[in-house]
């Protein structure tokens, strides 16, 4: 609704409720600031390491028994950071390789049950020139083949428009 705010004859206006406005997202929008904002929203994004600094996956698995679905993801996050820190992932000039994958992990989705499964994911953050995508197809493959369960599901999502 803020968009057609002001429009028509009569002045516009538009309220903002937040617990934080004092956040440099709040306070760069209500003085219209978008070079501002952009630049600092750059900064804490490399600070972290998020886009466009690095790269993600969404990994989502879901099951209809939540202790079996907890111990599986926990599985493919150990066994992900372990097959990560193995030599042969990473490129020859990526030069800090231990640091070159995070995966952060396996919680409760956002929205944690849906049609009588529940889902529980991870989110992997990459840099360099590793094959992050391949690596986490190949240890979904092999998580499931030994679940040797049919009703395990695992959804990899690279670079997530949406993360629920």
């Amino acid at each position: 609704m803020a968009g057609r705010a002001g429009r028509h004859q009569l002045p516009g206006e538009v309220v903002i409720q937040s617990y934080t406005p004092d956040h440099y997202s709040i306070i760069h929008a209500s003085g219209h600031d978008y070079l501002s904002f952009v630049k600092d929203e750059l900064k804490h994004r490399k600070a972290l390491h998020y886009p466009p600094y690095c790269r993600l996956i969404l990994v989502t698995l879901s099951h209809e028994q939540l202790p079996l679905l907890v111990r599986l993801a926990e599985n493919y996050a150990s066994d992900l950071k372990a097959r990560a820190d193995r030599k042969g992932w990473f490129g020859s000039l990526d030069r800090f390789a231990a640091d070159a994958l995070d995966v952060l992990g396996p919680v409760a989705s956002p929205i944690p049950r849906l049609k009588n499964r529940y889902r529980f994911q991870c989110m992997i953050k990459w840099r360099g020139t590793m094959d992050a995508v391949s690596l986490a197809r190949l240890v979904a493959e092999e998580l499931q083949d030994s679940a040797r369960d049919t009703k395990l599901q695992i959804s990899i999502d690279v670079d997530p428009q949406m993360l629920m």
